[in-house]
């Protein structure tokens, strides 16, 4: 009803917001990684770019549980939870004082590239079932 479209409204709005964010973090990353080396680490650039990724990963993971599964119930909600397990996997660099900007960086593309390579892989395995 009028609720779930607002929500997905929302969750779309924070989808847009956290790719903003991501657009000034990993900038942040790549400058303090360029001026510190391989070892550099800022934290305030981690942070944006870790919550950025974070806040992707949940909004798309919200809006897939807002939206009607097109043929196959159980990949649609297994998309959305893989989707959940990328946005925490992000927050990951977070957790320690010691990984360096380039890690951070690093983890964040490798989460991506995963999330993508599942969501299509789910997807032909959707349309051959």
């Amino acid at each position: 009803g009028l609720l779930r479209m607002v929500v997905y409204y929302k969750a779309t709005f924070l989808t847009i917001f956290g790719m903003s964010l991501l657009g000034a973090g990993i900038p942040l990353n790549i400058k303090a990684a360029g001026a510190g080396g391989w070892r550099g680490r800022d934290a305030f650039a981690q942070a944006v770019t870790c919550s950025a990724s974070c806040l992707i990963w949940a909004s798309l993971a919200l809006a897939k549980l807002l939206h009607r599964h097109a043929t196959n119930l159980r990949v649609h909600r297994t998309k959305a939870f893989i989707q959940a397990v990328g946005s925490a996997v992000s927050l990951l660099p977070l957790l320690s004082t010691k990984t360096s900007d380039m890690e951070c960086l690093c983890l964040i593309v490798a989460v991506g590239q995963v999330m993508e390579m599942t969501q299509y892989w789910l997807c032909c395995r959707c349309c051959l079932c």
